[in-house]
Order: C-alpha cells, then sequence, then structure tokens
C-alpha cells in the first residue's frame, strides 16, 4: 500500500496523472490500534534494614517487553540472579529461563550504583523468581522478590 501511494504520489508531482486521478490520491490511514507505546525505565531500590529485613519500592516488579528494569541499593554492593520462571500448575521454577534474553540472567553494582537490564521482546509471559543479594558489613544477605511480564495494554 505504501509502495502504490508513493508511486501515485510521484505521478503526480510530475504530471503522470489526470486532474480526476489526482483527486482520488489521498495518504493511507494511520491505524490507531498499532498505536506506539515507548518503553518505561522501572527503579526499583533495595533497602535492608539493621536487622536484615528486605524492602523494595517495587515488589513484585511489573514490567511489559522491552522495558528496562533499574536496580540500585544504598545499603551495599549487590547483585541479582534470575532463578527461572514460575510454572503455577506445577509449582515449580523453570530454571534457566530469563526475560532478559538468551543467557542474560544476572547484574551487579556496588553500593548506590543503578544498573539495569532490559526486558527481551520475546520474554514468555509470567512470573519469574529471581534472588538479590546485598552485602552488609562483610555478610551476604539474600532474598527472593518476583518480576511479573505481562502484554502492554
Amino acid at each position: 500500500m505504501w509502495l502504490s501511494t508513493a508511486l501515485l504520489l510521484m505521478l503526480t508531482a510530475i504530471g503522470g496523472l489526470s486532474g480526476a486521478e489526482r483527486a482520488q490520491v489521498q495518504a493511507p490511514e494511520a491505524d490507531a490500534s498499532a498505536e506506539y507505546q515507548a518503553p518505561d525505565t522501572i527503579s526499583v531500590t533495595i533497602s535492608v534494614s539493621e536487622s536484615g529485613e528486605f524492602s523494595y519500592s517495587r515488589n513484585p516488579i511489573k514490567a511489559r517487553r522491552g522495558d528496562v528494569i533499574q536496580w540500585s541499593c544504598d545499603s551495599g554492593n549487590w547483585s541479582i540472579q534470575v532463578e527461572g520462571l514460575r510454572d503455577e500448575q506445577a509449582q515449580t521454577i523453570q530454571r534457566g529461563q530469563t526475560p532478559f534474553g538468551e543467557n542474560v540472567r544476572s547484574t551487579q553494582a556496588n553500593r548506590g550504583v543503578a544498573k539495569g537490564l532490559a526486558v527481551a521482546g520475546n520474554a514468555t509471559f509470567g512470573t519469574y523468581k529471581y534472588s538479590v543479594t546485598v552485602e552488609v558489613d562483610g555478610n551476604e544477605l539474600t532474598d527472593d522478590p518476583e518480576i511479573i511480564i505481562g502484554p502492554r495494554g
């Protein structure tokens, strides 16, 4: 459709169409259902209390394909490791499944540094378990929050 419209417009510009034919040349209508939605950057702040309790600015994290999830932690050096996709029926974790693309399962950063991972365009919808490890006063503390990948809507 675009090629034929472009050809018609070109012919109109060089005078190759009659007045009646020129009146029929129209730009294609935009498809309102195909409206583009820009990816979001989802900021997640990890905190660890003095008693070792974890808290998050978002838990579970709800994201869509293309979004960037960006973690930060002021409590200590931190890392995340995706454990897998939760199989609700079997009540198991499908190890190796990651929403971030093939072979992207982890990231880490120093205290106060934000770091993000982009959700793959072909990520399987569902709930992913991941572990968070924070080093506080020489001790590694671990927690297991969730990421939910759903459709754009």
